[in-house]
């Protein structure tokens, strides 16, 4: 797939995500997109799930990460699963009183890998 053809497509997905509910941020360091947010409504909770891109740093992640989670945790209850390697990141979150972990779901994730559920903390 070209250039051209990927920036179709992605357009495309994200607005049909858009339409139905569901909102698109692209995070920025210095004016350089350095990830890919998206995130699902059903009723007063939120699913966040990001794609960090090359650029973002482990630093800029968690400062772009709790910045998020700050904003959104104002107006819904935030609910992230991760997978076992990213646990370092979501712990980190909760160091701040962001998050809290809620318990491990087996199987949660298509190729049978468990996932650990977060929730927001307070507003």
């Amino acid at each position: 797939m070209d250039v051209e053809e990927f920036r179709w497509v992605m357009t495309d997905r994200l607005g049909k995500f858009m339409d139905a509910g569901g909102s698109v941020i692209i995070p920025t360091a210095n004016e350089l997109p350095v990830g890919l947010i998206i995130v699902n409504y059903d009723n007063n909770k939120a699913y966040p799930h990001v794609a960090w891109f090359p650029e973002a740093t482990p630093r800029l992640r968690v400062d772009i990460g709790a910045r998020f989670v700050m904003s959104l945790k104002k107006t819904h209850l935030v609910m992230i699963a991760t997978q076992e390697a990213n646990l370092g990141y979501f712990r980190h979150l909760c160091n701040y009183g962001l998050l809290r972990p809620i318990g491990k779901v087996l199987g949660y994730y298509p190729d049978g890998e468990d996932g650990t559920l977060f929730q927001s903390v307070g507003k």
